[in-house]
């Protein structure tokens, strides 16, 4: 990394100190703006004028595209809500109100080919990834036409026609398989350099400034650097960790910052700037398709709680609400831009919107009219065979590998304390025996040595019993 400049901030605070107590919440907007992205792309990502002169434009049916999605995704979550609270949808489910600009850039920067993992709010990154709006739904609803048969829920849409690799339930878990999967294509372009020449596939994933306080995020930043893995990883920083104020509890919520001690770049931008929020998403796609892993934080306001169940009860989250939907609303802004400027007309606008709602009330129709699963799905899921399978009959699985182990005895003062250890795996028994007899003789994991069947003492230990084991 280059250097550490970070964006201008202002706020949303008027100039007039009176007037604070009406507009004042625990956490404004981050007002920076495409010229400050360009001057961060510069000093971090390493770009030119003249390559950042390509994003400059925006089609207009880029920007209209982007906005289809975004109501998509509010409509989309909103009939969500309606069918849990009318008990059609059951068990955990957490919405993606306000923070629609993150499907939108996904929409647009991302492709089918590329590989996502999502956290457990992710049915609007399913959507934007391409996958449809029916098979979502119907999966909420429990039911057999649903992406994973009804069987995953709310928190595990999975789709791998897309090649989105699923919500993950528990927090950061995904950061990990997502640096797997960015490995993986790695290894994909040495093992069949010619298959792979021109691919420019990438692992992306989603986590929350909250989750991006575990310790994956380090291990994952620094497996990302050491290899330079094609990883792409969206913070969605809303400023909540589930309820909690993440300020309350991060020593720096500044999660884009974290990969300068492994030469990571990073960006933040306005969720409600989807001018800014467009042109820096597809500069640091590209950069990561061509160059190594980034950071890309995108600053947003959670309109509803973590989850329905959540009463709201904590610290100034109703007053950030009602203040986030009347000044902070992503798509209200975008549209005021888009007549503003001259790109699009009221009555285009209102098309948009009617299009993304006919597809959102199709999905619940399409969740309605499915079946619900048969009863021996479970047991289906459980053991992939036939359901009149009779395993007393099935033949037992063929070995994988063997086991070199060894069982030793350990005398500390008056008691001996035993335990058994593994040293090697082996393709086929006949290399694990082998390998058992070169031993023999040798110094087995520091702990003692077996010659010949005979024990000696060694440093106060017995190593004994050296076995091949079946697995």
């Amino acid at each position: 990394m280059v250097g550490t400049v970070k964006p201008d901030v202002l706020t949303y605070k008027t100039a007039d100190p009176s007037s604070w107590a009406s507009d004042d919440v625990m956490r404004p907007r981050w007002m920076t703006s495409w010229d400050n992205s360009k001057a961060a792309l510069k000093e971090r990502f390493g770009y030119s004028d003249a390559e950042l002169a390509k994003y400059e434009g925006l089609e207009k049916k880029d920007q209209l595209n982007a906005l289809y999605m975004m109501h998509l995704s509010r409509q989309f979550e909103t009939a969500c809500n309606q069918a849990y609270m009318q008990g059609n949808i059951r068990g955990f489910m957490h919405l993606d109100n306000g923070q629609e600009a993150v499907p939108a850039l996904v929409w647009d920067s991302i492709k089918q080919g590329d590989k996502k993992y999502s956290y457990y709010r992710e049915h609007t990154h399913a959507l934007a990834s391409g996958v449809k709006a029916g098979p979502i739904m119907a999966e909420l609803f429990g039911k057999i036409d649903g992406t994973c048969k009804g069987a995953g829920g709310s928190m595990h849409i999975f789709d791998p026609d897309t090649n989105f690799q699923g919500g993950w339930a528990l927090v950061s878990e995904q950061l990990p398989y997502a640096a797997g999967a960015a490995r993986s294509i790695l290894l994909d372009r040495l093992r069949d350099a010619e298959k792979f020449k021109n691919d420019d596939r990438i692992s992306v994933v989603f986590i929350g400034e909250g989750g991006s306080q575990n310790g994956r995020m380090a291990e994952t930043l620094n497996a990302a650097a050491k290899e330079g893995l094609p990883l792409l990883i969206i913070v969605i920083d809303n400023g909540r960790a589930i309820n909690t104020f993440t300020g309350d509890v991060a020593a720096n919520q500044d999660v884009y910052l974290q990969g300068q001690h492994y030469g990571v770049p990073g960006i933040k931008v306005d969720g409600c700037d989807m001018d800014g929020v467009l042109k820096a998403g597809r500069a640091v796609t590209d950069y990561v398709r061509t160059k190594g892993p980034a950071i890309l934080q995108v600053h947003t306001f959670r309109f509803n709680g973590h989850s329905p169940a959540d009463p709201e009860h904590e610290r100034g989250r109703k007053q950030e609400k009602s203040w986030a939907r009347e000044k902070a609303d992503p798509i209200a802004i975008f549209e005021s831009e888009l007549i503003e400027r001259k790109i699009a007309t009221r009555e285009e606008l209102d098309e948009i919107k009617a299009r993304a709602n006919k597809e959102c009330k199709d999905s619940v129709k399409f969740a309605n009219d499915s079946p619900a699963p048969p009863a021996g799905l479970a047991k289906e899921l459980e053991f992939p065979d036939p359901p009149d399978t009779d395993y007393n009959l099935k033949e037992a699985p063929k070995v994988h590998f063997f086991l070199l182990s060894f069982s030793y005895s350990t005398q500390q003062e008056t008691s001996w304390w035993h335990q058994e250890a593994t040293v090697a795996i082996f393709p086929t028994k006949a290399s694990a025996h082998r390998s058992r007899r070169h031993g023999e003789g040798r110094l087995i994991a520091g702990v003692g040595r077996k010659w010949g069947g005979k024990r000696e003492r060694e440093r106060g230990n017995l190593c004994s019993c050296v076995r091949v084991c079946a697995r």
